[in-house]
């Protein structure tokens, strides 16, 4: 079975893997230092992907704010 799956395949599927680990990981160390609005905001726009208006009026911040947030995890995570 393992011979029928194409290389790419299998080498993309682990290189996701270990990106999403990477991130759990970084995650996990950086989370504790933001308030839940920020971690929130970072989380709604990068991760999931919803627009940043419809996040700031979820979360009552401004769309500013969002984007701020969004930036110094962003910043934090790559440190």
């Amino acid at each position: 079975m393992l011979n029928e799956i194409p290389a790419e395949d299998a080498e993309h599927d682990w290189d996701l893997e270990y990106k999403r680990s990477v991130f759990a990981w970084a995650s996990e160390k950086v989370q504790p230092e933001f308030a839940a609005h920020i971690w929130n905001a970072f989380l709604m726009t990068a991760v999931e992907e919803v627009p940043g208006a419809e996040v700031a009026k979820e979360l009552k911040i401004s769309i500013g704010a969002v984007y701020v947030a969004k930036s110094r995890v962003i910043s934090r995570l790559r440190e």
